[in-house]
């Protein structure tokens, strides 16, 4: 899938042909900048870190609702910063949505905020070369989920999104370098964040019963991938 492109685009092979990936770059460009130079901004994201990473759930509940109206459009708002400021927890982003709006309205938020953020990470990724994107998630991980994404393509995407500890973005990044078709990624990518949605909406009634249920869905959907992996090449070598 990216293995060719990715080599044209190390080569200095050809331009993009239309504008439209360039719109996400202008986003990531203007968010960071807003980050470095808008002390108001900073602050914001900051204080947004530290009360989402407290995993206090009164704390998180008190300060979504400062926002009143806009709570809705604050928690989506901060699910599409996290792709571009990775220091934003990404599961804590899931957890306030459920929190903050109970595990309905939460859950469907939650759901499309994953998609629109995957969105933004496959933009981002047929936006620019490689060596950006190596300078985006490291060489290292960009490499290690082309070859990845070149084997198992959508299988790859969807057990991403099950996991909350996988690198999401970082898939999503890879997954638009590599030219995978949009409709089959976006598709792989909700069929992946529905079951993780429906479990955190179902255990997010309370945030310690979350915290644990996250857990053990890491772990069986980690274990889960490892164990096709290993059956996959044991299979290839027989």
């Amino acid at each position: 899938m990216g293995t060719e492109h990715a080599d044209r685009q190390r080569k200095g092979g050809p331009k993009q042909s239309t504008w439209v990936w360039l719109v996400p770059m202008a986003v990531v460009a203007l968010v960071v900048g807003a980050y470095v130079v808008w002390p108001a901004f900073h602050g914001f994201v900051d204080e947004a870190h530290r009360v989402l990473s407290s995993g206090q759930q009164e704390r998180i509940e008190a300060w979504i609702d400062q926002f009143g109206v806009w709570s809705f459009v604050v928690v989506l708002g901060l699910m599409l910063l996290q792709t571009i400021l990775a220091f934003l927890p990404s599961v804590a982003m899931m957890v306030v949505a459920v929190v903050a709006f109970g595990p309905w309205i939460g859950g469907l938020l939650t759901w499309g905020g994953l998609l629109l953020a995957a969105s933004l990470g496959y933009s981002i990724g047929r936006s620019v070369g490689v060596a950006s994107v190596d300078r985006l998630i490291g060489p290292e991980t960009e490499q290690k989920m082309e070859a990845v994404l070149d084997h198992y393509g959508v299988w790859a995407v969807i057990a991403a999104r099950i996991s909350p500890v996988l690198s999401t973005d970082a898939v999503s990044i890879v997954a638009g370098l590599g030219r995978m078709k949009f409709l089959l990624f976006i598709a792989a990518t909700a069929a992946g964040t529905l079951p993780l949605t429906v479990l955190i909406a179902w255990l997010g009634v309370d945030i310690n019963r979350l915290k644990t249920g996250l857990i053990w869905i890491s772990v069986a959907s980690v274990a889960i991938f490892v164990a096709y992996v290993v059956y996959d090449r044991r299979t290839r070598s027989a």
